[in-house]
Parts: C-alpha cells; sequence; structure tokens
C-alpha cells in the first residue's frame, strides 16, 4: 500500500516584466468649456498614437516606487520625459505538484497509475497585467489644478487562474 508512490513539483518565482507609463488623453476646461486631446493631438504629432511608446508623461519626481511616483501630462506640443521600464509589474509566485501512485498487476505488460495533479497549488492569486494609461484633467479655471482622472491608474487588471486540481487513472499496456 505505502510502495510505488511518486512525486513531483514545479516552482515558478519570477520579477515582473518592466512596465512604463503612457498617456491616453488630456482634457483641459477653460472658459470656453471643455475640450479633451488624444495622446496624439496634445504632442502635436500626428503619428504619435496613445499605445506608441513615444505617447509619454511628464515625471515630476521618481522615487522608484510607482505609487509614490508623481507625474503629471507633458507641456502641450512636447513628448513627456518618462522613459521606458518605470517600475516593474506584478510578480509570478506559483507551485505546481502531482502525486502519483503506481499500481503493479499480476502480468508484467500491465501497470495502472493514479495521478493526482494541482496547479497553483497555495490558491496565491498572481496578477498578470495593470492599467498604466494615465490620463489628466487641467481646469484653467482653477489656477490651472491638474489632475490625473483614471480611476483605474496602478490598479491590477487580470490575474492567472486559480487552483486547479485533476484527478486521473492510466493504465499502461
Amino acid at each position: 500500500m505505502l510502495d510505488n508512490w511518486a512525486w513531483s513539483g514545479i516552482a515558478t518565482l519570477q520579477s515582473g516584466v518592466p512596465q512604463t507609463y503612457t498617456l491616453d488623453n488630456v482634457t483641459v476646461i477653460d472658459a470656453t468649456g471643455s475640450h479633451s486631446f488624444s495622446a496624439a493631438s496634445w504632442s502635436g504629432s500626428s503619428w504619435i498614437t496613445a499605445t506608441d511608446a513615444s505617447a509619454r508623461v511628464q515625471v515630476i519626481k521618481n522615487t522608484g516606487d510607482m505609487q509614490t511616483m508623481v507625474i503629471g501630462p507633458p507641456p502641450q506640443g512636447a513628448l513627456g520625459n518618462a522613459g521606458r521600464n518605470l517600475f516593474r509589474g506584478p510578480w509570478l509566485n506559483n507551485f505546481d505538484m502531482a502525486l502519483f501512485k503506481r499500481v503493479p498487476l499480476p502480468t508484467d505488460r500491465l501497470n495502472l497509475e493514479f495521478r493526482a495533479e494541482a496547479y497553483n497549488v497555495f490558491n496565491r492569486t498572481n496578477f498578470t497585467t495593470m492599467d498604466n494609461r494615465a490620463r489628466f484633467t487641467i481646469d484653467t479655471l482653477n489656477g490651472s489644478a491638474v489632475t490625473q482622472s483614471n480611476p483605474t491608474l496602478g490598479t491590477f487588471t487580470a490575474a492567472y487562474p486559480k487552483r486547479r486540481i485533476q484527478l486521473g487513472m492510466r493504465l499502461k499496456f
């Protein structure tokens, strides 16, 4: 009963992917109303889009930590000074394990194997992506106050699957 057991596992400990803030759009509130500019029109180049690495934010204070970094819109008609890979995204910490029981049968040609496999054994939440699109509002009616208006900036947007377990039986012949 206690013979022929086997155990295997895979541990994945991986640092996060380098991330960069991108400029999505800038809204200016002035005496004539509210005007929204895409990253391309704000920077003054028709070939720049919000998904290009060129549509960058202005880093005002770089603390090396995404939560305390201070960013703002670049001056109108200019590209931002934010370089690539300002911070690292979420880390991966995952463990997959399998347990096998081989049951010898009366004939040497046949062998029965019971299997129990678990993916993400400890059911740890491993995030995959985060929102890095900055949107700004410049209110010139109230002293040119600049606010970042994307409520999900810096939050995680997706995760790897939760724990999965599968059982199986295999007959080798």
